[in-house]
């Protein structure tokens, strides 16, 4: 048995840095290592285990806590027979109004979070999620303890902007881009290292690539070359190089999977690194 649920961040002022917290619980009979593959978006993501210690891509990596800070490749969590877990989505830019430095040289980390927050911080908040009974009220707890970490003045405006109308229109050339901005194509470059630690080219790469998963998920009776063509990839080539490059599979691999799968998070990790469903 396998339990996701979803909640949206009550607070008013963290719903410009929080995307969605997520609680999941699992209760297998399988005796084989099964590994929960989260496919990458640009987010960075906090992952709380409620029970024990989870591996995170190698067996040798072990934490209770996670986070990825905008990983353009393919996360493997290694889900035991009886696993619980509290996550929690930021948006791209959020991490740096908790941290307050530049975020390029953290693109694509993957590290324990008493690397960011105190240990005794962490056990606190472990602790007290524990303690309190209900899914929501768990959540709750998580929300008021990052309500507190976030650095709640003002965001560049420009930042959730420019945000939506990649993710409106991934194909977006960048003369056009800045000038929506009205900055120019330096600045934009600028300010994306600086507060998501990537290039609006790799951000519009991952956001169309996401596209085309959710297009495949969503209609698998789509001729896959038509599902490239709508997300503006210039031919087969190279929809194929960056789908792989995004899933660590090719699209008519991650098609197969799919329809073993209940969501597109919900593929195991094989020791190449790539998304297989287990069996």
């Amino acid at each position: 048995m396998i339990i996701q649920q979803y909640f949206r961040p009550l607070s008013r002022e963290l719903k410009h840095f929080i995307v969605n917290f997520s609680y999941y619980e699992s209760n297998l009979k399988s005796t084989s290592d099964i590994w929960m593959g989260l496919i990458p978006n640009a987010t960075t993501n906090i992952i709380i285990s409620l029970e024990d210690e989870v591996s995170i891509n190698d067996k040798n990596n072990r934490s209770e806590t996670f986070i990825s800070i905008s990983c353009s490749s393919p996360i493997g969590i290694k889900d035991k027979k009886h696993f619980k877990a509290i996550m929690v989505q930021l948006n791209p830019f959020a991490l740096y109004y908790i941290l307050g430095i530049p975020m390029n040289n953290l693109t694509n980390c993957l590290i324990p979070l008493d690397s960011i927050i105190s240990s005794h911080e962490i056990n606190l908040l472990i602790e007290q999620i524990n303690n309190t009974k209900e899914v929501k009220d768990k959540i709750l707890v998580f929300e008021d303890f990052l309500k507190i970490k976030f650095d709640l003045g003002r965001v560049n405006n420009r930042l959730p902007h420019a945000l939506n109308i990649i993710n409106k229109n991934p194909s977006i050339s960048m003369d056009l881009l800045s000038h929506e901005l009205c900055i120019t194509t330096r600045a934009v470059r600028k300010m994306f290292n600086h507060y998501i630690g990537m290039s609006p080219k790799f951000y519009s790469n991952i956001i169309r690539f996401n596209n085309s998963v959710m297009d495949i998920m969503n209609h698998p009776e789509t001729n896959l070359t038509e599902i490239g063509l709508q997300n503006n990839y210039f031919d087969q080539s190279h929809f194929i190089k960056n789908f792989s490059l995004f899933s660590g599979m090719t699209p008519n691999q991650f098609l197969k999977n799919r329809s073993k799968s209940t969501d597109f998070y919900n593929f195991t990790l094989d020791n190449s690194h790539s998304f297989v469903k287990k069996s």
